[in-house]
């Protein structure tokens, strides 16, 4: 057997009298709901203090509460009902139940409600609407100080003001989208609105789709189904063509930054404004993304000013954060980057000299939770092993990096904008959840809130996170879910869970070990349920995630068959019934791994799969495979319909008919391949559903799933 079992969970050791079997209904419509952990709902801090804010259900209705971090001593501040008689004297529905809101100062919040924001004063009593916007307006960008609203009405983009309510920002036609995120949402990008610090200016993506091709899907809930266009960007095709716009407010004019590469169709990403409101930084990449220009632009004539930091890779770079602009600092600023191997922190100075690599080691840093101006103190999200998420502590200038969280695990951290406290939500295995108060120290004050097992009284089996040896000295973390009557004198089936791609991360050290309930239902069939986390896969440095580059799969798919060589080396597998499933990157995964072993598994379901990657989206192929035309040995080598003939296994596709991720041609192209080659092949298409079944569809589709899977391996 390889490596060390490092961490095991006993849900529940004993399968005796008053133990409950969970359904597979109850296991996927209510894992995040019965048998979610206990949360503090809707906690947060209060700008500028050392209180915290929460709300609970209290004599029949929703409260918000506000909790003194020093003392412990907490008030009841609105209900809902409240805020309810305020809105019944409007023209507007009231709400359902308590909002999502943010807080503006100690004494204000604000909060989204039918076309427009709210602001209550909890010193008055007073709700107030102070901003609203036209009524089919959508992706609301709100800035809290001037109460002016970002929002998009189709593809043009939209200001709000306290004078007017319908600024038109742009009035392009249909392939022109401006306010909205552009390269579909690679880079971090989220959105495609960014206000000024006063509110006064507004930076928006803009993407022209004119060359894009046009795809189109079946809209079969309409009789006679109409062909339903949208833009898709092949590998290799033609791409999206970006631009940066800046909005003035005073003059009502736009401005774009100036281009000064020679490529159209070049990536902009990481946008964010200089402190002072004058400048703006934008991360660009060239289309084959191996180099980065931090650039700086005026936002007044739109002219390139200077590059802040260059970046190049012989394989992809892959900005996800823009710069950290240091309060107190006026010219320094950290910036994340992967250029020693790992995720790191680096002082810069604003002109581009670098002070100092800030963090060091094989750990990554995800994020920065707080900045302390007067200690100098950065409070930061990061790893220790790959599964864990620690909380460090770091002085800016010292260097000296302290874990505040030096045990296993999974730690959220939410920290008070004074610096003074912090709030954890830690889990892992064997913990669904407790959340802790610490001081900046890391010296616990008092315990919030701990998690009873949601599971408790239900009868299932142990969960294990682990690591095998792999590839040039490369160590895979896998998870392993046993029935909870597991004999180890027994022989037993087992199903592989594979996802695979980048980015992604399955295994944790979690609740659950990061697994989906519908696992331990499927263990308590009888059984083992196992997932590795292949090369390529996320937080293990950039060795290990870019050994996958120009060829997507082959490494990954060498990866999951030494887990199936693991697996075979155990006396407990019977590995003459080996099942295989997974989704979209994972579907890709399932079918290569039945092709690429012909009779090593019984059965494989994949869902969503991507067949060949030519025909999947620029922004994510390229970067991971070069173009086609550079790079069509990868291309060839991993089309899969060109393997159809070794398929020997039963095999279920699942695909929705309106998937624009990966559109369901990859499908039909196998299906047509398995006929030319005779084999045979099972396919389930979702009538209406994207990339993903979700809602109530999605017990239907895992009863397909595991059910396909259970009557084949037994046949």
């Amino acid at each position: 057997m390889r490596g060390l079992i490092l961490l095991i969970f006993m849900a529940s050791v004993l399968s005796g009298l008053g133990q409950k079997q969970l359904t597979l209904q109850q296991a996927v419509a209510e894992q995040n709901t019965t048998f979610g952990p206990e949360r503090i709902k809707d906690l947060q801090w209060v700008e500028g203090s050392d209180v915290y804010s929460y709300t609970k259900f209290l004599a029949g209705q929703d409260w918000l509460m506000m909790v003194n971090a020093e003392t412990g001593e907490e008030t009841e501040v609105v209900a809902l009902s409240h805020l309810n008689s305020y809105i019944s004297q409007t023209p507007y529905t009231n709400l359902r139940g308590f909002p999502q809101i943010n807080w503006v100062n100690p004494y204000t919040f604000y909060f989204f409600h039918l076309r427009g924001y709210w602001e209550y004063n909890i010193q008055k009593r007073e709700l107030s609407r102070v901003a609203q916007h036209a009524d089919n307006g959508t992706n609301t960008d709100f800035h809290k100080a001037s109460k002016h609203i970002a929002y998009t009405i189709g593809n043009n983009l939209f200001v709000s003001t306290p004078q007017n309510d319908a600024l038109q920002v742009t009035s392009f036609g249909e392939d022109t989208v401006s306010g909205q995120a552009i390269h579909r949402y690679e880079f971090g990008i989220s959105k495609g609105t960014f206000w000024s610090p006063d509110g006064s200016h507004l930076a928006f993506y803009q993407k022209d789709e004119t060359e894009v091709l046009d795809y189109s899907r079946k809209a079969y809930e309409i009789a006679p189904a109409p062909d339903v266009e949208f833009k898709y960007p092949m590998a290799g095709g033609a791409s999206e063509k970006a631009r940066v716009g800046i909005y003035s407010l005073e003059k009502g004019e736009v401005i774009y930054l100036e281009n000064k590469y020679e490529e159209e169709d070049h990536y902009w990403t990481n946008l964010c404004w200089f402190p002072n409101g004058k400048e703006v930084a934008v991360a660009e990449l060239n289309r084959d993304q191996n180099q980065m220009d931090l650039n700086v632009y005026n936002i007044e004539s739109g002219k390139y000013v200077r590059t802040i930091i260059q970046e190049g890779s012989m394989a992809y770079i892959e900005p996800e954060n823009p710069p950290f602009f240091i309060q107190g600092r006026k010219d320094e600023m950290l910036w994340f980057s992967e250029s020693d191997g790992y995720m790191h922190l680096y002082h810069f100075q604003t002109s581009g000299e670098l002070i100092d690599q800030l963090t060091f080691g094989a750990f990554e840093i995800l994020e920065i939770l707080n900045y302390e101006s007067e200690s100098g103190d950065l409070i930061l999200s990061g790893t220790n092993r790959s599964v864990d998420r620690v909380i460090y502590k770091i002085n800016i200038d010292e260097k000296k990096i302290e874990n505040l969280t030096p045990w296993n695990g999974t730690n959220i951290a939410k920290v008070a904008t004074t610096g003074n406290f912090y709030i954890n939500r830690y889990s892992n295995i064997t913990t669904p959840a407790i959340y802790k108060l610490f001081d900046k120290n890391g010296k616990e004050i008092r315990t919030l809130l701990e998690s009873k097992n949601p599971l408790e009284g239900y009868q299932v089996g142990t969960t294990e996170i682990f690591q095998i040896d792999g590839e040039n000295d490369f160590k895979y973390w896998c998870r392993m879910i046993k029935p909870s009557d597991f004999d180890e004198s027994k022989k037993y089936p087992v199903l592989i869970y594979v996802y695979g791609g980048p980015h992604a991360q399955l295994v944790r050290d979690t609740w659950n070990g990061n697994s989906s309930l519908w696992m331990q239902y499927m263990a308590e069939q009888g059984y083992l349920i196992f997932t590795l986390d292949n090369r390529g896969s996320a937080h293990n440095g950039l060795a290990f995630e870019q050994m996958i580059f120009g060829g997507l799969g082959l490494f990954e798919h060498q990866d999951q068959m030494i887990g199936v060589d693991y697996l075979k080396s155990l006396s407990y597998v019977d590995s003459t019934k080996m099942a295989v499933h997974g989704w979209s990157f994972g579907g890709h995964m399932t079918v290569q791994m039945l092709l690429r072993n012909p009779n090593t598994f019984k059965v494989g379901v994949a869902g969503g799969p991507v067949i060949d990657w030519s025909l999947y989206e620029v922004m994510y192929t390229e970067r991971y495979m070069d173009t086609p035309e550079k790079n069509p040995r990868g291309y060839e080598g991993t089309r899969l319909q060109n393997m159809a003939n070794f398929l020997n296994d039963d095999l279920l596709l699942i695909h929705g008919t309106s998937d624009d991720i990966v559109v369901m041609q990859h499908s039909m192209l196998f299906l047509n391949a398995c006929i030319n080659q005779g084999k045979q092949v099972d396919f389930f298409p979702y009538p209406g559903h994207a990339h993903n079944v979700r809602g109530q569809d999605r017990v239907h589709l895992m009863k397909k799933v595991l059910n396909y899977i259970e009557d084949k391996i037994h046949q």
